[in-house]
């Protein structure tokens, strides 16, 4: 994906995220923390925004 700005393309890492999961917790993805905290009060609307940006370039988010 080219030209997404910051807060999207950590919207979209974090739906990776949320799909694979952290290695530290059991989960594939090499990344040591989440790219969005769950106490952001934006966190939903930033995932449903990450999820939109992934079915743009067809990748299935669910």
């Amino acid at each position: 994906m080219k030209g997404l700005s910051r807060e999207d393309a950590r919207a979209v890492e974090q739906v990776l995220i949320e799909l694979y999961g952290l290695q530290k917790n059991g989960g594939t993805l090499l990344n040591r923390i989440n790219s969005i905290a769950r106490s952001n009060p934006r966190y939903a609307d930033l995932l449903r925004r990450g999820k939109k940006l992934l079915e743009s370039i067809d990748y299935q988010a669910d």
